[in-house]
């Protein structure tokens, strides 16, 4: 900060800021300054730093990067040698394990030999990511050693500047689907192998335990969701599910893997291949109205013309959400 000092020029400046002339000198103006200073007169003193407060910059978000299209479709023309297929096509039947590859439009690359390419794609088709993993083809296992076969597309096509803002792993199966229960896991690898099993349901992926969060669910509001975490972190994932409920998601977390002998980090692989069966659900999961549809709901009663204001104009919440009518 400028050091201040009074200038001995008292009446190089005509009139005191407060408004008296400075005919007699008794405003005090600092060097350099012409409105700031020190009044004798009012006993005011008038400090630059005032004038100078620092203002909020805004600074608008980087732009969330995307591949092109043609990657996802040059990935997926070699799977002879993707480690993580053939394991797949040791536990289930080649056609299902070709509609799982078409599902989630899986892909292979040679970043390591046999490694797969879990592609990232939202719910408007865009090419958030690619994530590259390694597993061993004869027990699904994650090569860890001599250390974690993990990177993205980006990394390796040396991509600059990109910024990666990730979505579901699956994310654009809720427009193909819009009817189904939308079933949430950790891992890419469980949501394909699941996704044959029980077809009946969506199964989408976050991709690590910490993923489970609202800048990725948002995507699915409005749908019924079920999510199933891995042992140990059902807690963590029913909090974050407790704060969903409050912003209207209609959302619920199975307990199920807590309630067996697995190892703390298993999941439903695990789960299903220890010769366990997912239970059929008998619950009804109960629709959570937001606060915006509960003042809907309280004006329709007096007057019921408000639905279709909201239908005809498409209204939202101020979250941005659509403000359903058929609760």
């Amino acid at each position: 900060m400028r050091d201040l000092k009074i200038d001995k020029n008292r009446k190089r400046v005509k009139y005191c800021p407060c408004g008296k002339s400075n005919k007699d000198g008794k405003f005090a103006p600092f060097k350099d300054y012409h409105n700031k200073g020190y009044c004798h007169s009012c006993g005011e003193t008038f400090f630059p730093e005032i004038e100078n407060e620092a203002k909020p910059i805004y600074i608008p978000p980087k732009p969330t990067s995307k591949h092109d299209y043609d990657l996802v479709i040059k990935s997926g023309r070699n799977f002879k040698n993707n480690n993580f297929i053939k394991w797949l096509k040791s536990k289930f039947e080649d056609v299902e394990v070709q509609n799982a590859i078409k599902r989630y439009l899986l892909g292979s690359s040679n970043r390591w030999n046999g490694a797969i390419v879990f592609w990232q794609i939202d719910k408007f088709e865009r090419v958030r990511a690619g994530k590259l993993m390694l597993y061993n083809a004869s027990n699904g296992k994650r090569i860890k050693e001599p250390y974690n076969h993990i990177d993205w597309v980006h990394n390796v096509l040396k991509t600059l500047h990109f910024n990666l803002k990730q979505c579901l792993f699956g994310e654009y199966l809720i427009n193909e689907f819009p009817n189904k229960i939308v079933a949430i896991v950790e891992a890419e690898k469980t949501a394909a192998y699941t996704s044959i099993l029980y077809p009946d349901k969506i199964w989408l992926a976050t991709g690590s335990k910490g993923n489970f969060k609202y800048e990725l669910l948002k995507s699915l509001y409005g749908r019924t969701i079920i999510a199933y975490p891995d042992k140990s972190e059902f807690d963590n994932w029913n909090e974050v599910a407790t704060l969903l409920k409050e912003r209207g998601f209609n959302i619920s977390v199975d307990s199920l893997l807590e309630n067996t002998d697995l190892t703390d980090g298993s999941d439903l692989v695990d789960y299903f291949e220890s010769g366990l069966s997912l239970p059929e659900s008998k619950r009804k999961i109960k629709q959570i109205m937001t606060q915006a549809e509960k003042d809907v709901s309280i004006l329709y009663r007096k007057n019921k013309a408000i639905h279709k204001l909201i239908e005809t104009f498409d209204l939202t919440d101020e979250l941005g959400f659509k403000i359903r009518t058929n609760l």
